[in-house]
């Protein structure tokens, strides 16, 4: 397996290169940066009623139509790079409206990391409201 590239720590402010999250000086932070992202995780935890919208056989084929139709991320393509979207994302939050929820037009296919980014942004932006 490759050697992953070397890159900035992950502390912000810090010059150090690694190939880890963190550099060395900083590698203690690493629980609790996993602890916070756990912990944000459960705060954005849907109700059931929302949870139901997503385990729907409808969901299942928009999902599926929405890759086959825009298999790239379009958050990386705008950067001009090309990855494979795994995630399926709602451009305008929802928040359980049925007719949002199942718009075509509302829907555009992202990575998983740039759907976790947008998802704590928008939490993050909902709680400080």
């Amino acid at each position: 397996m490759p050697e992953r590239a070397l890159h900035p720590c992950a502390k912000h402010g810090c010059a150090g290169l690694t190939r880890q999250r963190f550099c060395d000086a900083h590698a203690h932070l690493q629980r609790e940066y996993e602890t916070a992202s756990l912990d944000r995780l459960r705060e954005i935890r849907k109700p059931p009623e929302v949870s139901a919208l997503y385990a729907s056989p409808t969901w299942t084929l928009m999902r599926m139509w929405q890759l086959s139709r825009a298999p790239l991320c379009e958050e990386c393509k705008k950067q001009g790079w090309a990855v494979a979207a795994t995630d399926v994302d709602h451009i305008q939050a929802h928040r359980g409206n049925r007719s949002l929820f199942f718009d075509p037009n509302g829907l555009q296919s992202l990575c998983k990391k740039c759907h976790h980014r947008k998802t704590m942004q928008e939490t993050h932006r909902k709680r400080s409201e």
